[in-house]
């Protein structure tokens, strides 16, 4: 991953189409969802380097059925505590914190008009939802201090495991760094 960032240009600006194309692809499979695999790769088309990197997943959804799409979304997110998909969990674990970090994440989606159906609110497709509406310094601060230490952390419980969805999860850290860098911390 580290040699795919250092070819990508810094300061790179990633669209609303891109995060909501992300948030499409890192959400529970449904009957949309070749077509939802196609609409990320074209809003891919200015980054070579990571339509390359998402190879492996694209070609899986392509040769997949929807049953086998759902059975690994379920078996890589919703199975394995190393990477579900709500932030909060990989910032906080179950301290009491989450649950303030939940009550920010809910005002902040009712403040921008982003409906929840479902998912708890650090869910990582709302985080790509409510990033696009806010300021490019709360953006910024938002990504680093909340968005990347989770990622990191989703992309770790991978471990040495092979599935396609790490490609998909780091091309998302590799934008995100490219866009808004990293704090001095990580």
């Amino acid at each position: 991953m580290t040699n795919l960032m250092q070819t990508q240009q810094k300061d790179i600006e990633i669209t609303g189409e891109i995060l909501t194309a992300y948030g499409k692809i890192l959400k529970y499979p449904d009957d949309q969802y070749s077509e939802q695999v196609q609409e990320w790769v074209e809003s891919l088309e200015g980054y070579p380097e990571i339509r390359s990197h998402v190879q492996p997943f694209v070609q899986h959804a392509e040769n997949a059925s929807l049953g086998k799409l759902e059975e690994l979304f379920v078996k890589t997110f919703e199975m394995n505590k190393k990477r579900p998909l709500e932030i909060g969990w990989h910032l906080y674990g179950e301290e009491y914190k989450r649950g303030q970090f939940l009550v920010k994440m809910r005002d902040l989606l009712r403040e921008h008009g982003i409906q929840e159906n479902g998912e708890l609110p650090d869910h990582l497709t709302y985080c790509l939802t409510v990033l696009p509406k806010l300021d490019s310094a709360d953006t910024e601060t938002f990504v680093r201090k909340y968005m990347h230490p989770a990622i990191d952390s989703i992309i770790e419980g991978f471990g040495e495991e092979e599935n396609p969805y790490l490609s998909v999860v780091e091309s998302l850290s590799m934008l995100l760094e490219g866009a808004y860098g990293r704090s001095e911390e990580e």
